[in-house]
């Protein structure tokens, strides 16, 4: 997963909804939903509730990640290199 699905599911297991996630990242609800399919997708979840309890279960509560978006004068930003290196258990079928 990358830092920004993280922040994602991260927000999405403190309970935020979807329009929350959107309006304190900055971001489109649009592209708080396509992410969360994919990470419904890369988790095995089969519904919303699944995503949020694997956020819960990996306790991303304390993870931070350091956000340095692109400039809009397209010079070269820095991202985070953190990683989240907690297992998390795929859904059984």
């Amino acid at each position: 997963m990358n830092p920004r699905e993280l922040e994602i599911l991260k927000l999405l297991g403190r309970g935020d909804r979807i329009s929350e996630v959107a309006s304190e990242l900055g971001i489109s609800y649009k592209a708080v939903a396509n992410t969360t399919s994919m990470l419904k997708s890369k988790l095995g979840a089969k519904n919303h509730s699944d995503l949020v309890r694997i956020a819960v279960e990996i306790d991303l509560y304390d993870w931070d990640p350091v956000f340095r978006p692109l400039s809009r004068n397209n010079d070269i930003g820095e991202s985070s290199t953190h990683q989240c290196h907690r297992a998390v258990r795929p859904l059984d079928g």
